[in-house]
């Protein structure tokens, strides 16, 4: 069952969700997914790093 994260970037907030199988995080959202092997127990964490990564992504697509 995939857990909820959420994560605030400039004054905006985007909801995620994410799962762990096998030590691979997975975060998912409107803009994208992304996978991660995890080398710590601090899922939630990582999870949220991963969602930063979709959110600056997304955006630097938006500014080319």
């Amino acid at each position: 069952m995939p857990k909820t994260v959420v994560v605030t970037s400039r004054g905006k907030s985007l909801l995620g969700f994410y799962r762990v199988n096998k030590k691979v995080l997975t975060v998912t959202s409107v803009l994208g997914q992304k996978s991660t092997k995890l080398s710590s127990k601090e899922h939630e964490q990582a999870a949220r790093n991963l969602l930063m990564e979709i959110i600056e992504e997304e955006r630097a697509k938006t500014l080319a």
